[in-house]
């Protein structure tokens, strides 16, 4: 709907039609007082019709009685009309202006639906967008042969954009997108080690993160949900609620530096029929409401995106894992600090 036939300019409309029909009432009225005054002189004149009855004995002087009471009565009746007439037409106006704010506000509440229809079906378009160029990355892995970290470094940067649109990314959001794969930690253990990582602060991004043991972090606790329920996500719409301390436990953990990760969706990334956890997609916002479990809530979208993010990365399981003296296992002994309670 344009801004000339949308409810605001509707809006401006009914009150340009108020005033006039507020001029219309006064015109009305005016007319009504003087015909109320006419009825009025003319009951007077009745009424002293009446009293002068009395200075006439016999029939003459009943008549004169009889004829003012008479019209004293309809005079009088018709000023009540008159007075009730003005009233009823401040009533029916009043009644017609309220009946059309209320249209108005429900047609605003309409707009504003159609308004977020539209937002979430771009949202969708960036989330399809990004899956497409997530697929064409796995594709050119495969064909080139390359390793996990390499083909889901690509994955990340050829899709980034849209996937950011698509979780109603904002300018002065801190955002964070990383992929974790379940790699051996050199001591007979396993761990979650970061692989690839798309951040919105590049100066941050370049401090690298840490990886995650089981139980630890958001990562930690998701892979372990994993274990016993495919659907052990962790998806935390305001992390500085008290609960997520307990719940998430991070060795060293430094407030001013969680601050940075207020709201997570953390998805496993499951292979096979056994639902074997190959890794975690965890993304995160220093934003609170980012991602919620909430189903009816629009924003439930944005958690959608990150489980195509791990649904898409399942097919790493293809590739080969990271050597051992890759990049990835540099910055794993590295342990920056910005990655602690992912």
């Amino acid at each position: 709907m344009s801004s000339e036939t949308g409810v605001n300019a509707l809006r401006r409309q009914l009150r340009a039609n108020e005033q006039s029909l507020s001029h219309r009432y006064a015109a009305r009225l005016a007319a009504i007082d003087q015909w109320r005054l006419a009825v009025v002189v003319l009951g007077i004149v009745a009424g002293f019709g009446a009293a002068l009855s009395k200075l006439f004995e016999g029939t003459p002087g009943i008549v004169m009685a009889v004829l003012g009471g008479g019209f004293v009565l309809v005079f009088g009746s018709l000023v009540a009309v008159l007075d009730y007439r003005k009233l009823e037409i401040s009533r029916e106006a009043q009644h017609a202006h309220q009946l059309a704010d209320q249209s108005l506000d429900l047609a605003e509440e309409r707009e504003a639906a159609l308004d977020a229809a539209r937002q979430l079906d771009l949202k969708r378009r960036e989330r399809l967008l990004a899956i497409e160029q997530m697929v064409e990355a796995i594709e050119a892995g495969l064909i080139r042969k390359e390793d996990s970290k390499a083909t889901a470094d690509a994955l990340l940067r050829r899709a980034i954009a849209a996937i950011r649109k698509a979780v109603d990314y904002q300018a002065p959001d801190f955002f964070t997108v990383s992929i974790f794969q379940r790699l051996s930690d050199g001591n007979g253990g396993e761990k979650m080690c970061r692989i690839a990582a798309q951040w919105s602060d590049p100066e941050k991004a370049a401090a690298g993160g840490r990886d995650w043991a089981l139980g630890q972090g958001y990562t930690g606790v998701a892979w372990n949900n994993a274990r016993v329920n495919p659907a052990g996500d962790v998806i935390e719409s305001d992390t500085s609620l008290d609960h997520c301390r307990a719940q998430y436990p991070v060795e060293h953990a430094d407030p001013k530096r969680e601050a940075l990760y207020r709201s997570v969706a953390a998805i496993p990334i499951l292979i096979g029929k056994d639902n074997t956890v190959w890794g975690v997609v965890t993304a995160t916002s220093d934003r609170a409401g980012v991602f919620t479990r909430e189903p009816t809530h629009v924003t439930v979208q944005n958690v959608d995106m990150i489980r195509d993010i791990a649904r898409v990365s399942a097919l790493l399981a293809g590739l080969p894992d990271p050597p051992d003296d890759s990049p990835r296992a540099a910055g794993r002994q590295k342990g920056g600090w910005l990655g602690r309670n992912k």
